[in-house]
């Protein structure tokens, strides 16, 4: 759930999520779909990315999977760990996507060009 909220990348993606793509200092989680996107972690969220990546590492020795046994093949364990918690997620936060917000906002129009 701290994934989702700190990052807001599609369960899916975060679900690609190797232990290697998380920084050293958890700061940055990288992805390399389709090329490498680094998407800052606030430092308030640090210490879970940095739990979740001691947990992970228990389970499978080299670069597993850091987040996908509580996200789930499709995003349905994290609904589930959701609805437990009596969290609201707008669907939408739960729908597949290639990017988060993060690398749609790349394309956003603002305003006219100033030059």
């Amino acid at each position: 759930m701290a994934a989702l909220l700190v990052t807001s990348l599609p369960p899916a993606l975060l679900g690609f999520m190797r232990l290697s793509n998380l920084a050293p200092d958890a700061a940055t989680l990288s992805s390399y779909l389709p090329f490498r996107i680094d998407y800052p972690v606030p430092e308030w969220g640090r210490d879970l990315f940095a739990a979740a990546r001691a947990y992970a590492a228990g389970y499978q020795p080299g670069d597993g999977p850091l987040l996908s046994r509580g996200i789930g093949r499709a995003g349905q364990i994290l609904a589930g760990t959701a609805r437990q918690c009596g969290l609201r997620l707008r669907p939408a936060m739960l729908e597949p996507g290639p990017e988060g917000w993060h690398v749609r906002a790349r394309c956003w129009t603002k305003g006219p060009p100033l030059a």
